[in-house]
């Protein structure tokens, strides 16, 4: 099963058309795990594009937290572009219902300078948010 998850997402980054050169997914994949939440036995990881729409990318990203959040998980949330990445993942926590996203762990990796606003807005959705810099510059 983990194979046909590698692959899939190995195929899902092929797929993207923009990703800056020093971004290697699997590092940030790994800082990820690195503050996952031990208890939980489920972890999922997704991939904000380099070129990402910001409307249909935090559409389909809160349709991921909740999803996360019934399975009682961890969710990776990684990008070539940090900016990008955290604006996405801010707006995307901002929407989500009152507590709609409770037992979500929300594991950002970019840069830490986006920490306090993510926490902020995580409060309102009930997820818990961990961010981490990226290893890998």
């Amino acid at each position: 099963m983990r194979s046909k998850i590698a692959f899939l997402f190995s195929l899902f980054l092929l797929a993207s058309p923009v990703f800056a050169e020093e971004f290697i997914p699997g590092v940030a994949v790994n800082d990820a795990a690195k503050m996952s939440d031990k208890d939980k036995q489920q972890f999922y990881v997704t991939v904000v594009p380099a070129d990402s729409d910001m409307g249909s990318t935090i559409a389909v990203l809160t349709k991921k937290f909740i999803a996360t959040a019934k399975a009682k998980a961890n969710m990776g949330v990684i990008g070539p572009d940090p900016d990008l990445t955290a604006r996405i993942l801010l707006v995307a926590l901002q929407v989500a219902a009152n507590d709609s996203l409770k037992g979500a762990t929300i594991l950002y990796v970019g840069d830490t300078k986006y920490a306090d606003e993510l926490q902020t807005a995580a409060l309102g959705s009930g997820a818990v948010i961990r961010t981490t810099k990226y290893s890998g510059k």
